[in-house]
This record gives structure tokens, sequence and C-alpha cells, in this order.
């Protein structure tokens, strides 16, 4: 002690310039607005928080916005003839995921639908993997207002008529005004600026932290069953959704937990899943506190 060493390691490395997708957009989204209107988009997911946000960040570029919650709907829909200019599909779903999904559009005579696919695992590589699945393009949830501009620039034709301003009007709870301040979300551990940074604003947070408190117990009581019946697809797809919504409103322990049973039960690791079950619970049950206090009920 007081000595110790000193190790020096070479790597050699073999420098390369950025692709196409790695450069970072010179275009501001907020100065330079992309209008959409008379473009049609087709938005598959499961979540209803998810469907929520993606439908507000979409409305901001005027796009004619259609949300549904399974593969199959989606499939009939393309049967049905219904036309859409772009769809962005969830992967992880039950019944069906993206991936079949995708695979069964592209057995329909005449689909030509650029399909992006929508995942919260924002791991690398994953890009890779969707557009060998026959993905057209891939968007990391929470979706970040940069990327989905992109997306939209790239596989939809802009309207040159001027972009008016537009709103979306959705209801929002009738939050008492001392809860209804950042300063008791941060004290409790919740970081409102990462929440604020995917959602644009406190109107659209309160709405979907309203969401996510209603839908709790629901989603807590059927967590519960699947978990107590080792089906751990099901369970998946649900500790999924969590990791998701938490992330939208900056429950980041809840979110990390929650990510932790997502990859175990993925590879079927039952015992890791009931060993530390009583964690994400008791987790949950507090964001699920924090949350009803904040709401004022």
């Amino acid at each position: 002690y007081g000595e110790g060493s000193k190790f020096t390691v070479s790597i050699d490395q073999r420098i390369i310039p950025k692709t196409v997708d790695e450069i970072e957009t010179t275009e501001d989204v907020n100065t330079n607005p992309f209008n959409a209107s008379g473009q049609k988009i087709l938005v598959v997911d499961d979540n209803n928080i998810n469907l929520k946000v993606a439908n507000r960040l979409l409305k901001d570029y005027a796009a004619d916005v259609v949300l549904i919650s399974s593969g199959q709907e989606c499939i009939n829909r393309i049967l049905d003839g219904e036309h859409y200019d772009l769809i962005l599909m969830d992967d992880m779903m039950p019944h069906m995921t993206g991936s079949e999904t995708l695979k069964n559009l592209k057995n329909i005579f005449g689909f030509k639908i650029p399909v992006v696919a929508l995942t919260a695992n924002a791991i690398s590589g994953m890009k890779e993997r969707y557009l060998s699945l026959g993905f057209d393009d891939y968007l990391a949830k929470p979706i970040n207002k940069d990327h989905l501009y992109k997306v939209l620039r790239k596989y939809l034709t802009e309207n040159n008529n001027p972009l008016s301003v537009h709103t979306v009007k959705e209801t929002v709870p009738d939050i008492p005004d001392n809860t209804h301040n950042r300063e008791y979300l941060e004290s409790m551990g919740v970081d409102v600026n990462h929440g604020l940074e995917l959602l644009g604003d406190m109107e659209m947070y309160d709405m979907t932290i309203a969401e996510f408190y209603k839908e709790f117990p629901d989603k807590i009581k059927k967590i519960e069953e699947f978990k107590n019946a080792n089906d751990m697809p099901n369970y998946a797809i649900l500790v999924h959704a969590m990791k998701s919504d938490s992330k939208y409103l900056g429950f980041m322990d809840l979110a990390d937990i929650a990510y932790k049973h997502e990859m175990a039960s993925k590879e079927n690791n039952v015992s890791f899943v009931n060993e530390n079950y009583e964690q994400l619970k008791r987790e949950a049950l507090k964001i699920y506190n924090i949350t009803k206090e904040y709401i004022g009920e």
C-alpha cells in the first residue's frame, strides 16, 4: 500500500468514419417542422401508454394517426384494403410479435408499406437484427423526438404548405395544486427531467402518470399470475411494458429492476424471477403510492 504498480495497455484499433445513420441531423425539429399532413400512420403496440405517447409525438407533424393494439388487427386492416404510408410496430406483443406480424404482412400480395420496428431493446446490434428480419428501420423506446423526425423525413412525403400550429387535446386529470409540482416527485427520487425530455411538458407528463396509476393494479396482478404459473413468455412481455412505462415517467429504479426481470424471463430463468420478485413488487408498489399521492387520491 502506498507504492502500487502502473499498468499500461495498448489496444490496436481501426478508426472508421461515422455511418450516415450515426450522423446527427443538422435540422432542428422545432425550427424546421416537417408537415406530414395527408400522410396516414398506423401505430401498433399493446401498451396503452406507448400508444398515447406516440400519438402525441406524431400529432405535432399533423399526420393522420391510427392506433391499434395487436398484430392480428394490423393484418386484418391491411387485408381489408386500408392504406397507410408508414407503420410503426412494437415487436414484443402477446399472441403475435411484431416480427411475426411483419412476416405475415410480407405474404400479402402487393404489400409495400414501410414498417419501422418499435422496441425498448435499445442495445447494440438491435437495428441490424430488425433490418435482417425485414423491417425498414428501427426506433428505440422511449421514442427520441429527433430520431422520430429523421424516420418521418425518410419515409413520408412532405406537404409544402405551411404547417399550422397543431395541438393535441386530451383529458388531463385534475391534480390538486398541493401535489401538482415537480418538487414532490423529485423528493421521492423520481427523475422528472428524464420524463420531460421524452414527453415534452408537464401536461403530457400528468396525463401519462394518471394512465400509469389507472392501469397499475391490473398489470401487477397479471404479472404475479404469470410469475406464479411460471409463464415466462407472458411475464417478460408485462415487465417489458413496466420498464418502458417507468422510463417515460422517470421511475429509473423500477425501470432497471424490470429490465433485469425481462432479461431473466426471456432466458426462462424462473429461479431468478422467483428469488427477486419481492424486490420488483416492493419497488412497483412504492411507485404506485407515489403516483397516488401525486394525483391526490
